[in-house]
Parts: structure tokens; sequence; C-alpha cells
């Protein structure tokens, strides 16, 4: 693995990409944490050892290794039928076997099987994700805690039980994303 030259200035830009990858990644890193149903501090440690395992393996010289919102919603769809305090147990396990089947995958050198998978599924699933996503937050959003593990149950238990929604709560998410929309676009002209 080449090594970049040390600068003067170049300590200064490290610094700068710290700052940047933690102002980013920990916030996601926790987000991600509460889509996987767990604890959002198990997201932070992700990042904790994630980060400079794959620094140790890796040839890349810029690099961004975090958590992903496809697979905090995989890993919530494996852990819902878990109880919560054995859920940690649970994720562990998940996350040690996943790891073993990555590398059994990278030894036997078998990454080129992903050419085979077409375009459409990848934008299927990409998008059956965000739907899950959405409607994983509408508890959130609206304050009306549904007793259904899955979310497509849970969006439709809070159509049937509209008028538990608390307003205030509701309120302040449809403003926040209103605010979100409208500085979106603002920016972007």
């Amino acid at each position: 693995m080449a090594k970049r030259p040390r600068g003067k200035g170049q300590w200064q830009s490290d610094l700068v990409a710290g700052f940047t990858f933690a102002a980013v990644n920990i916030p996601q890193g926790m987000a991600n944490g509460a889509l996987a149903t767990v604890n959002p501090v198990l997201g932070l440690y992700s990042l904790m050892i994630a980060t400079p395992v794959a620094a140790l393996f890796s040839g890349a010289v810029f690099l961004n290794v975090s958590t992903t919102s496809a697979l905090s919603a995989a890993t919530a769809s494996a852990l819902v039928s878990v109880p919560g305090e054995q859920r940690t147990a649970a994720l562990v396990t998940l996350v040690l076997a996943m790891g073993l089947f990555q590398l059994v995958l990278g030894v036997r050198k078998l990454g080129w099987l992903i050419r085979y998978v077409p375009n459409s599924v990848m934008i299927g699933f990409t998008n059956g994700v965000a739907i899950l996503i959405i409607l994983g937050q509408l508890g959130d959003l609206t304050g009306f805690r549904s007793g259904q593990n899955n979310a497509v149950f849970r969006a439709l238990d809070l159509v049937i039980h509209f008028q538990h929604v608390q307003l205030s709560i509701f309120a302040v998410g449809a403003l926040t994303l209103v605010a979100i929309l409208m500085l979106q676009r603002s920016l972007l002209r």
C-alpha cells in the first residue's frame, strides 16, 4: 500500500476531514442504530469499530466507512421478532455471521457476481428500503405508538386510529419537513 507524502499543511487537512466525518457520520450512525431498532449508541459503536478496521485493510487513500439505511432497515426486519432484552445479542450474532459471510466471499473472489444483479432489482430494493424507512418514521412524526411489529401494519394502525395523533408533535414534524424542503429548493437555485 502506497503512503501519501506528508506535507506541512497535511495535518490541518486531515483535522478538517476528521471533523467533517464526525459531523456527518455521528448523527447518521445514531439514526441508523435507531432505524435498526436497537440502541442508537450501537450505531456509534459500528463507526468506532468499522472505521479503523477499514483503514487497516483498505488500500484506498480516500475512504468513508459508514452505516447505511439499507442495512439498518434489513437489520430491523431481521430483528423484528427478537425480544428487546435479547436484541443486542442477536445483533452481535447477525453482524458476526454477515462479516464471516463477506469474508468468505472476498477470499473466494466472488465480488464479480454482483454484475449479474439487474439494475431494476437494485432500484426496487432501494425504493423498498425508502418506503420502509418512511413507514417506520410515521410513528415518530405523529406521536402515535402502535402495538404492531411490522411497519406496514403500524402505518395501517395509524390510519385506523388517526384520532390518537398528537397534534403538537405532528406540527413540529410537519414544519421541520417544510423547512427542509424549502431550504433544499432555495439552496439548489
